[in-house]
């Protein structure tokens, strides 16, 4: 059985770090003492050059008076809990192996690359984690390089973080989390600020997922950052690229690209209307309508049908009298279905033409019908 969303993950922090580890327990602070629900942190990983690695051995990691475990008795935490050593301090090598003590060359940007890439590739090999990724410390190229990364390999369940401090503290030698008790540090210009009123904050940033578009279920191999990202360039520019798909009720016409299909008036209207649920899908749901959804919109359907034949047309009439009298569901299915025998004779392609066609969802007596081709890319042209 698989993991769930109600089931404990094992939370793991993953940041990236230059000269400033507050960004640590800044992140820290906000996912176990500000996040609602809070996370338990289980494992901190951090990515830096060796100024770095030694910066967050000496500023958290000492055992009495560093910040790590300060925070951790100040809010009660039990620090032998989280996992988080000199072994899970990652500090960036060169393509020789030797340890960088900043990034400034385009082969130490591509190493660098490399290595957060098969970190957060290990991570989330393990269905059990959920990874908490921060942006905030470095050099703006490692950041991005980790929110590349996650975009590549992340989890529906992975999150990409960004802390913010307020301006007086941001950047604050002395400044690490805010703290319980009243604790005064001197800026600059001799002013005073207690930390306790410091406010943290963190946009949460959503992200595109790739990893099973890109690889699947299969484990995904040892390569370095180029070679995923061709091969994710690869994979994309096979995805299926559907044509535009136009409705011109005034032509009862729809057009899919250049090719161009007659609809009866009904069947017009039907279309449309599922058309125009798609498009306004971003409202909820994915624009599937039931069919007694699409009984209570007759009023909006008769009223398509009124604008192809007239306000004096007998069809009209005719159609509101026989709806009045039970919505026609078999009727409704059958021209869904000469919608679709229209479409595969006029598109050859089945996956192109499988965009455009109605589908359908759900158990029989809950069956909800719709388009599967993505919002923008229908153009209605309703007067």
């Amino acid at each position: 059985m698989g993991i769930t969303w109600m089931d404990a993950w094992r939370e793991i922090l993953v940041a990236v770090a230059g000269l400033t580890p507050q960004v640590i327990t800044e992140t820290l602070y906000y996912l176990t003492q500000a996040r609602d629900p809070p996370v338990a942190i289980a494992e901190i990983h951090v990515l830096t050059t060796r100024p770095g690695g030694h910066r967050i051995l000496t500023d958290l990691l000492t055992q009495d008076d560093g910040r790590f475990h300060t925070f951790c008795r100040e809010y009660d935490l039990d620090p032998t809990t989280i996992t988080f050593d000199a072994h899970h301090i990652h500090v960036f090598t060169d393509v020789v192996g030797v340890p960088l003590d900043d990034i400034r060359t385009a082969a130490d940007s591509a190493a660098v690359a490399d290595q957060i890439l098969a970190l957060i590739r290990r991570l989330t090999d393990d269905p059990t984690t959920r990874l908490h990724c921060s942006l905030a410390g470095g050099r703006k190229t490692q950041s991005a390089l980790l929110g590349f990364a996650l975009q590549l390999y992340g989890r529906p369940q992975d999150t990409l973080l960004h802390v913010l401090v307020d301006e007086a503290f941001e950047n604050h030698a002395d400044f690490f989390y805010p703290s319980r008790q009243p604790r005064l540090i001197q800026t600059r210009d001799g002013r005073q600020l207690d930390v306790r009123t410091a406010r943290v904050t963190v946009a949460e940033i959503p992200y595109v997922r790739l990893r099973d578009k890109l690889f699947g279920s299969q484990s995904t191999p040892t390569t370095g950052f180029d070679q995923v990202i061709a091969h994710a360039q690869q994979t994309l520019d096979l995805l299926p690229n559907p044509e535009v798909l136009l409705i011109v009720p005034k032509n009862r016409r729809i057009y899919i690209g250049k090719v161009e299909i007659t609809l009866r008036p009904i069947e017009l209207v039907l279309y449309t209307q599922l058309a125009l649920a798609r498009v306004q899908q971003a409202e909820g749901g994915d624009g599937f309508l039931s069919l007694d959804e699409i009984e209570g919109l007759q009023d909006e359907l008769l009223r398509r049908y009124e604008q192809l034949y007239g306000r004096d047309s007998g069809r009209v009439d005719a159609l509101r009298r026989k709806w009045a009298t039970g919505f026609p569901r078999d009727s409704v299915r059958s021209h869904f279905a000469n919608i679709k025998r229209k479409i595969e004779a006029a598109v050859p392609d089945r996956l192109q033409a499988s965009f455009y066609m109605v589908d359908s969802q759900g158990p029989y007596g809950a069956t909800c019908y719709g388009l599967r081709l993505p919002p923008e890319k229908i153009d209605i042209r309703e007067e």
